[in-house]
């Protein structure tokens, strides 16, 4: 990183590990716009990078937003593999709503006993 354009801050998460992560507002040639870019170092691995739109957003909230978006998507997945979540051949509503509420409930309980 040339960190004449980046800026170091410490990110601590909700199990208050501190992570020292750099920031900086760079341009996508991709995106056609100024983007903020968040670099988090990851042990053994290649560093994971966050960006957003709203350049005048925090870093710390970026990273945030990553991480309960992949929660989110995990959560779907785990849903879709081990509790049917894709199972219902019904079309009524309320049986949807009933069918998707019992297999996130039963993952919910099986990531409580595990």
């Amino acid at each position: 990183l040339d960190m004449s354009v980046f800026t170091s801050f410490i990110y601590e998460d909700s199990k208050g590990n501190k992570t020292r992560c750099h920031t900086a507002v760079v341009h996508s040639r991709a995106l056609k716009r100024d983007i903020r870019i968040v670099v988090c170092p990851v042990e053994n691995a290649e560093p994971l990078l966050y960006f957003s739109t709203d350049t005048d957003m925090r870093p710390e909230k970026i990273i945030g937003f990553y991480r309960t978006r992949f929660q989110i998507e995990f959560g779907i997945r785990d849903a879709k593999q081990f509790t049917g979540l894709q199972s219902q051949q019904t079309r009524d509503k309320d049986r949807l709503d009933f069918a998707f509420n019992l297999s996130f409930t039963a993952l919910n309980v099986c990531k409580e006993v595990i």
